[in-house]
């Protein structure tokens, strides 16, 4: 197949980035330059969602972000903690994963959620709260309602390696368990 360059302007507008970081994309080889200011579409698109599954499941850049608590906060002295470490949080290349469990509420049957709203702990919280990690949760949480309607039966009864396949397919990152 033939490649389709196309302008940093292009490429901004498409990832939704700006036209400087594009540029600093190309400087972190998340994604490739064909030529002096043109770059391949389909190279850019790949190399941009790989950056975004990173991102999702907490590859390097995803600490465990946990606010002060109301205690903290009343104490005066926020400026003395250092809330990021205050837990050991991934070396480079590690990452978690998240149970499909996780997406259904306790107390309701054949309902799906993603985001803030799974079943967590505080600290666990604190890592799945952030935007990539919700987009990845809400198409898991997405492909397995459609599974269960296609298949008329309640989310609870989704085969979770059947949807781990698929989501695969679709091109998910899912390390193996």
């Amino acid at each position: 197949m033939a490649e389709r360059l196309y302008s940093v302007g292009v490429i901004a507008k498409l990832l939704n980035v700006s036209e400087r970081r594009v540029q600093q994309m190309v400087k972190e080889k998340t994604i490739p330059k064909a030529e002096r200011g043109k770059y391949d579409l389909i190279g850019c698109v790949q190399g941009y969602v790989k950056y975004l599954q990173d991102l999702a499941f907490g590859k390097d850049i995803v600490p465990t972000d946990i606010h002060t608590t109301r205690d903290e906060a009343a104490s005066g002295k926020t400026d003395e903690i250092n809330v990021m470490e205050r837990y050991e949080n991934y070396s480079p290349g590690e990452s978690h994963g998240i149970p499909y469990r996780c997406l259904s509420p306790k107390g309701l049957q054949n309902v799906l959620v993603a985001g803030r709203s799974i079943s967590t702990d505080r600290i666990v919280q604190g890592s799945t709260r952030v935007m990539p990690v919700c987009l990845c949760m809400g198409e898991a949480a997405g492909l397995g309602a459609a599974m269960a309607a296609a298949g008329r039966s309640d989310v609870s009864a989704v085969d979770t390696n059947e949807l781990r396949n698929r989501l695969k397919g679709y091109g998910a990152y899912l390390p193996e368990p």
